[in-house]
């Protein structure tokens, strides 16, 4: 399994315990609220390396081009 698919498997479990906390103890409850920071924390990083998978990708396609 790729990284990237890994990834939104974690984000999705994480979401999940996060909708499942709130529903049971609130949104500001103190669970809920790690699971929400954890999911930003897998968010973030997802966001990151795609950005940067994508740009490693653009700059192999640019450098072929020449």
């Amino acid at each position: 399994m790729s990284w990237n698919n890994e990834l939104i498997k974690q984000m999705e479990h994480k979401r999940n315990l996060m909708v499942i906390t709130a529903n049971k103890y609130g949104y500001t409850s103190a669970e809920t609220i790690q699971y929400s920071q954890e999911l930003d924390r897998l968010m973030n990083i997802y966001r990151c390396v795609s950005k940067y998978d994508y740009s490693e990708r653009l700059w192999e396609k640019q450098a072929l081009k020449n």
